[in-house]
């Protein structure tokens, strides 16, 4: 395999043998290789001739890191948005529930259901960075029409 490079040509994130050499710098790393060792291992699979200097040592075993970095911000928005998911799925049977129970309004069933609804939309912008002051509301104090308009998401200002 030959790792040469003209480095005019394209950027090292879109060079397929820049990438592959990576592979191999990253699975050097991950064995716990030092800089230099990682020098000669991919000079000794290089032909005659060709070089890899110890500062493209140091510049892919940044590039190695980068790499790593951008797959870890990757996971955590797959987390992130999986955990919205759950939460939009509790918001959702949480409705049904609430819906399928209307004999008391105001009753303590009732009142935990929309509390978790609040406590799960607060959750949600929380993992979305839109989260603003939490206003805590006593449900147990709210009128019949006023748990009404929550459930239909209008305010009032009774």
């Amino acid at each position: 395999m030959s790792f040469k490079h003209d480095p005019h040509k394209v950027k090292w994130s879109n060079d397929p043998e820049i990438l592959a050499r990576l592979e191999v710098v990253s699975e050097l790393m991950l064995e716990g290789a030092k800089g230099w060792q990682i020098m000669q291992s991919i000079s000794a699979t290089l032909p005659e001739g060709e070089t890899y200097s110890w500062a493209t040592a140091k510049r892919d075993m940044q590039r190695v890191r980068i790499l790593w970095g951008q797959a870890s911000e990757a996971e955590v928005i797959k987390n992130r948005d999986r955990s919205i998911n759950q939460y939009r799925l509790i918001i959702q049977r949480a409705w049904r529930d609430y819906a399928n129970s209307r004999v008391q309004p105001t009753g303590p069933r009732n009142t935990t259901i929309l509390r978790t609804i609040i406590d799960a939309e607060n959750h949600i912008a929380e993992l979305q960075g839109t989260k603003s002051p939490i206003l805590y509301v006593n449900l147990e104090d709210m009128s019949d029409e006023q748990l009404d308009a929550l459930s239909k998401g209008k305010v009032t200002s009774k």
